[in-house]
């Protein structure tokens, strides 16, 4: 009785704390907002996915961020809503009937179903974090991460394809099962692409094949450390290269 009297002022006083907390996890990351805001064009395109290469130096960090911001809102939601359901009935867990509410249902349905979405984007993402590789013999997608990691998330990102996600959410409205199903297949995905089929495909392709297999994308590594140093190599009588040293604006 009393909770329901004071319901908007607990509910204000947690947002409000909510918010405050977000905006000092999220303090010390203006550096990253402002070089995705004000960040100019490099003029030099990735060779795997054709962007410009001022998307992973300044779109991708600040997409990132902005994710992980989404998650820890979401996942927060869900458990504020679960809590709060709770607390004035609408999940009943030790009396007999219905444990749950179909207002209350549909509410962490909808919440759910939005932590797929962000989820799908996630992998989407990963996509481009290839670029960032270490797993080969040198920094950046190596054989494996492109074939074998690359494909992998593709097909986690049409698992968590929104389409998709809003038909299983109208059933997940009638069906709590198939949440657990469904849940369970993302986290099944998730494990592999992450642990094991890089490995496997490392593992099948052995020793012996390792070099001739990784040789164009070591290649796109030196490319890009030339480009980054700015050191010029089509000169014959310097075949190793010399280094621009005019000022750069």
């Amino acid at each position: 009785m009393i909770l329901e009297q004071r319901k908007r002022l607990i509910l204000a006083a947690v947002a409000g704390l909510a918010g405050l907390s977000a905006g000092l996890a999220s303090m010390d990351d203006w550096r990253t907002w402002m070089m995705w805001r004000y960040g100019g064009s490099f003029g030099i395109k990735d060779p795997q996915f054709h962007r410009d290469v001022s998307f992973f130096a300044w779109d991708y960090p600040a997409y990132r961020l902005m994710l992980g911001f989404g998650f820890t809102a979401i996942i927060f939601s869900i458990l504020l809503s679960a809590a709060v359901h709770y607390l004035f009935g609408a999940i009943r867990v030790q009396t007999p009937g219905p444990k749950i509410t179909m207002s209350a249902r549909r509410h962490l349905t909808i919440l759910v179903f939005i932590f797929i979405v962000l989820k799908a984007l996630a992998y989407w993402l990963d996509r481009y974090g290839i670029v960032f590789s270490n797993r080969g013999k040198v920094t950046g997608a190596s054989y494996t991460d492109v074939n074998a990691s690359l494909p992998a998330k593709t097909i986690l990102v049409l698992d968590g394809d929104p389409h998709r996600c809003r038909r299983t959410g109208q059933y997940v409205a009638q069906e709590r099962a198939a949440a657990a199903i469904g849940f369970g297949v993302l986290l099944v995905l998730s494990i592999l692409n992450q642990r094991h089929l890089p490995g496997d495909r490392a593992a099948v392709l052995g020793e012996a094949n390792a070099s001739d297999k990784e040789a164009p994308y070591i290649k796109r590594n030196i490319t890009a450390t030339r480009q980054g140093y700015d050191v010029i190599s089509n000169a014959p009588q310097t075949p190793n290269g010399t280094v621009n040293t005019s000022p750069t604006t």
